[in-house]
């Protein structure tokens, strides 16, 4: 599927607009958002509620939908959504959507067995992100972490030796005594150092 571009009012939340356009009643079914997560700004997971009318039956599944925004143009922003169903890439599913949703092997959880498999592998990929970012200790001013592979950085330097500054934005300082923000990616790739 392609991208949809709409225009977003500017008091408008980016939560409420994806409800907006997300909660709707047809011919065959029902959905209801549940809940909704903006992660790094470029993506929202969704727990969406589908109670088709021909069951009645209820059963929650995850939407991903990536974001993007254009201030220049009417149309100032846009978004794809992938059911869990459909093997989408983004798999930072906050834990309070994915406890939301009904378990695969529910009888009212439809699909075909490809996408239950491909919906497997999100949720267990989602959950696995949670469990390691869990296990991780938090991150503390004075903390060294070290990059195996190093950072280039746009001075041309590339560093693979780093003290955290500030834990919150992510500000280090390298040998050289320069101050650099890591991205949180790249700091989960770090070896944390005493």
């Amino acid at each position: 599927m392609g991208w949809t571009c709409s225009h977003k009012l500017s008091d408008q939340s980016v939560v409420d607009f994806l409800r907006e356009r997300f909660d709707c009643d047809n011919d065959s079914a029902q959905w209801k958002v549940l809940d909704c997560a903006i992660v790094k700004f470029h993506t929202a997971y969704l727990a969406v509620e589908k109670t088709p009318k021909e069951s009645g039956v209820p059963y929650v599944f995850g939407l991903v939908v990536l974001l993007q925004y254009d201030r220049r143009s009417y149309h100032n922003f846009c978004w794809k959504e992938m059911d869990e169903g459909m093997g989408p890439y983004a798999t930072e599913c906050p834990e309070r959507i994915l406890r939301r949703l009904t378990p695969l092997d529910d009888p009212a959880f439809p699909g075909s067995p490809a996408s239950k498999d491909y919906a497997v592998q999100w949720r267990e990929a989602c959950w696995a992100r949670i469990h390691t970012r869990k296990q991780r200790p938090p991150l503390k001013k004075g903390v060294r972490l070290k990059h195996a592979a190093g950072i280039r950085f746009g001075n041309g330097l590339t560093l693979h030796e780093f003290v955290v500054l500030d834990p919150r934005s992510t500000v280090v300082t390298g040998p050289d005594g320069g101050r650099y923000r890591l991205t949180r990616e790249i700091i989960a790739a770090c070896e944390m150092a005493a």
